[in-house]
């Protein structure tokens, strides 16, 4: 069976570097460094973030009464800014099909970027719990990861139906 064109992203989901200050075109806008969603994510004590099960397409059966829910998964984040970007900034991420049509009603939200080791940019771990998370149809669509009124970055789902 053929698969549909999946759409692409504006921008890389991911930028990998050894040197943190490379990563920063623009000093003074916040990046995304990962966006990807995934089985489960948790922080060690110390800071460090475990991933496991990364994914891009989810399996979900359509409910008796039509709807299709995405019931299973977290979506994972890690936003980083140079000093020089200040701390505080604005956040949302928008659930958006093919199309760009939105189908999530998260507001803006307030948020401190935080310094950790010294000379590695301020950051912020962001991670939600993808449950009772409707969509209209099956198909591709998009975490759209908003800061400051700008897409940093797009985060792939396939919601595919689960035949038994």
């Amino acid at each position: 069976m053929a698969h549909p064109q999946r759409p692409r992203p504006a921008k890389r989901t991911t930028q990998i570097t050894n040197h943190a200050a490379t990563m920063f075109h623009d000093p003074l806008k916040v990046r995304c460094r990962y966006a990807l969603l995934c089985d489960h994510f948790s922080i060690t004590f110390d800071g460090k973030p475990i991933i496991t099960g990364a994914f891009e397409s989810i399996y979900v059966c359509r409910q008796p009464n039509g709807e299709i829910i995405v019931r299973h998964g977290v979506l994972t984040l890690r936003l980083e800014a140079a000093i020089a970007c200040g701390s505080h900034h604005t956040f949302r991420i928008d659930l958006v099909d093919e199309h760009g049509k939105s189908f999530s009603n998260f507001p803006d939200q307030p948020i401190e970027l935080r310094a950790g080791t010294e000379g590695l940019p301020m950051q912020m771990i962001f991670s939600m719990a993808l449950e009772s998370i409707k969509v209209p149809e099956f198909g591709y669509y998009c975490w759209n990861v908003v800061v400051d009124g700008e897409v940093v970055a797009e985060c792939p789902m396939l919601v595919q139906e689960l035949r038994a």
